[in-house]
């Protein structure tokens, strides 16, 4: 009367390793995608490449706006931002304020 079958002795031990096999096989899941993507985008990366290329060719001025902006956003990254006595971030709020 008192032989109890292992699993209701053992319930929750029982429930952690089913858990684990889960997320096992989650993570193996996820992990093939993965290096199924990783293999086709280097396997045409090039081409991959030319289509970018060729999108962002179809929009020329975006593109000649972003590059101005960038430029300034790197001139003014290498500016000391301290030699003024002006707070760092009143500067920020000032440049951003200006574009």
């Amino acid at each position: 009367m008192n032989r109890m079958i292992w699993g209701e002795r053992n319930w929750f031990e029982l429930g952690i390793l089913l858990t684990q096999f889960v997320l096992l096989g989650i993570v193996t899941w996820y992990g093939s995608k993965i290096l199924r993507f990783l293999r086709v985008f280097f396997q045409y990366q090039d081409e991959f490449r030319e289509r970018l290329s060729a999108a962002i060719d179809a929009i020329p001025e975006e593109r000649i706006r972003i590059d101005t902006v960038w430029r300034d956003v790197k001139s003014w990254l290498r500016a000391p931002m301290g030699s003024g006595g002006i707070d760092p971030l009143r500067t920020i709020v000032k440049w951003f304020q200006a574009r």
